[in-house]
């Protein structure tokens, strides 16, 4: 039975096949061509002949077809990207405790590293951390704080970025390795484990020999037969420089350094 507004089950199912091309074309339009005024809409009132929205089908098959007829955006490569964005980063590890002369060394070190564009990432404590912190800070770069505790606070007070990691002397395994290079001053115990797991990620490994420590034992030398390179050994803040240029310039070769 038809609707007071001339709309009945039957319009609906003709609707409803040009929609999902069951019905013969011969009795509607093609579905391309249902627009949203053809769809009735009832209310509680009861049905209107012109509807203000359509179907979820039709509505959604309408924005498709838009879609379709826009110009798709072109491909971005963002891998490649990612790589242009991504700035060399190099690793001061050393000891908390030390002397004058050591402090001295590494903070002019991490001013080297901060006059080649690279970001300095220690482990944000103090002693040679903090030193190396200093004078890349002061040199206008970028320093990154990976502590063993978990206390945001726990970096020293030229860190830009800090990483806390919980791990207590575990956390070496990642000041170890999160540098493309590893620029060892002085250093004691917690030093040579982050030089081991340095050489065994395959890490190069500069020292600043004339800072004592293991850095000036493991100079020139292998730290075992896993790799046929050894611990470049650098006797003087200049020859740092120029090491850590040459080692950078091979990954970077258009970077600023």
């Amino acid at each position: 039975m038809a609707s007071s507004s001339g709309v009945g089950p039957r319009t609906h199912s003709l609707a409803l096949g040009a929609l999902i091309g069951a019905a013969p074309e011969s009795n509607h339009r093609c579905k391309r061509d249902i627009l949203v005024r053809d769809w009735p809409v009832h209310t509680r009132e009861g049905p209107r002949d012109r509807a203000p929205i359509a179907s979820p089908r039709a509505y959604l098959g309408s924005v498709r077809r838009e879609w379709k007829m826009q110009e798709r955006p072109a491909k971005i490569d963002y891998t490649s990207a990612m790589r242009v964005q991504r700035r060399p980063q190099v690793a001061i590890i050393g000891s908390s405790e030390a002397d004058e002369t050591m402090l001295k060394l590494a903070e002019q070190a991490g001013a080297v590293v901060a006059s080649l564009g690279a970001a300095l990432v220690t482990g944000g404590r103090d002693g040679i951390m903090a030193a190396a912190s200093r004078g890349c800070a002061e040199a206008g770069g970028t320093v990154i704080s990976i502590v063993p505790g978990t206390d945001m606070d726990e970096a020293n007070e030229y860190s830009h970025f800090v990483i806390p990691t919980g791990l207590g002397w575990a956390r070496n395994v990642i000041t170890g390795i999160a540098g493309d290079v590893i620029l060892v001053i002085g250093g004691a115990a917690g030093t040579l484990s982050e030089i081991a797991y340095a050489w065994m990620y395959d890490r190069p490994i500069v020292a600043l020999s004339e800072s004592g420590g293991w850095a000036e034992k493991l100079s020139g030398r292998a730290v075992d037969h896993r790799r046929v390179d050894v611990l470049v050994d650098c006797k003087s803040i200049a020859d740092l420089e120029s090491a850590l240029k040459t080692i950078l310039d091979k990954r970077w070769p258009c970077a600023a350094h």
